[in-house]
């Protein structure tokens, strides 16, 4: 895939480590502008790592209200995002070998909504 990274931002949402943090250093190599995200600060020496000055945002997503005040304040101070990489997964351990129906509806609505 091809990306025309003049001056284009991208939000990836978890991404502190692991596929997340290797997204935003591959769009950060073509020039993209990112936010990281995570629902905790992040080791300083990640930052180091890109030469596109990133910006890291503390939020959970999964908290309607503070991913609204987020976005208000990363549209009033950069504009609007361009990218928006979704990297953010939920997923429980069952106590016994199968998911109950409860525990996947769960799941879907974390990971969907």
């Amino acid at each position: 895939m091809i990306i025309k990274s003049n001056n284009k931002l991208a939000l990836v949402t978890g991404s502190s480590k692991g596929i997340g943090l290797s997204i935003a250093k591959q769009l950060d190599k073509i020039g993209v502008k990112v936010i990281l995200n995570s629902r905790s600060s992040i080791n300083k020496k990640i930052l180091k790592e890109f030469k596109n000055d990133p910006l890291h945002f503390k939020f959970d997503i999964t908290n309607l209200k503070k991913l609204e005040l987020s976005y208000k304040k990363i549209k009033k101070k950069y504009g609007n995002i361009d990218y928006l990489i979704c990297n953010v997964g939920f997923s429980s351990s069952p106590k016994q070998k199968q998911f109950e129906i409860s525990e996947w509806k769960k799941i879907f609505e974390k990971n969907f909504f």
